[in-house]
């Protein structure tokens, strides 16, 4: 009887992550509108109901008009495109906080600008439990405390995402890992800057994962 080959699952975020994170904009044009909203508290926990004590179905109604009138495509997050091209043979999975009212959208940005994925799971407060019950051996997050829970909770390798503007003070443990790119995160005030190193954050990503990951 033959051997069937076992699947290898690959989970990542996709704000911040693979599409460019507008939250900082989102957040001043909210202000704008009389919002009182936290957004230390976004890039501190990830959890957007709680930076804005909103429920999932208002805050997606609210995106909605804000990339309507904002900004209305998803822009790439550099580098991105390639390290997942480097993923073939794997199964990839979209883990994400998103509401589902943005799946269509972001399913085809995603294999319009970064690559085919093979499972799509929105609107996930408990990203640890999902990927736990796909067999994730890796995820890619920028939250530190969503990607702290991943880690402890799973066996995946979870890779902490830099944020623009902030580094944060956490070293690699256990099954987490701190990219160098994080310690460089704080002094990006430019675009061309922030491209730069997000190659470089995938490029260790890509990197990182060939010698851990089973071929």
């Amino acid at each position: 009887m033959a051997i069937k080959e076992k699947i290898l699952v690959l989970t990542y975020d996709c704000d911040g992550v693979l599409a460019e994170d507008l939250a900082h904009t989102y957040f001043a044009w909210a202000k704008q509108l009389g919002y009182n909203w936290n957004f230390g508290k976004v890039v501190e926990t990830g959890n957007w109901q709680l930076a804005t004590g909103l429920e999932q179905d208002e805050l997606t109604k609210i995106y909605n008009t804000f990339r309507r009138e904002i900004t209305p495509t998803d822009q790439p997050i550099a580098g991105a495109r390639e390290a997942i091209a480097a993923t073939n043979g794997r199964s990839k999975h979209i883990v994400s906080l998103r509401g589902l009212a943005l799946l269509n959208d972001t399913r085809r940005f995603l294999e319009d600008k970064i690559g085919l994925f093979h499972g799509y799971h929105f609107e996930e407060a408990d990203k640890a439990g999902k990927i736990a019950s796909i067999g994730g051996i890796s995820f890619v997050e920028d939250s530190l405390k969503l990607s702290l829970a991943v880690a402890a909770q799973t066996t995946a390798w979870t890779f902490l995402f830099p944020v623009r503007g902030f580094s944060r003070s956490v070293t690699s443990r256990g099954r987490l890992i701190v990219l160098a790119a994080e310690k460089l995160a704080g002094n990006v005030t430019d675009d061309k800057s922030w491209q730069q190193l997000c190659r470089q954050a995938w490029q260790e990503i890509t990197a990182i994962q060939s010698d851990l990951l089973p071929v």
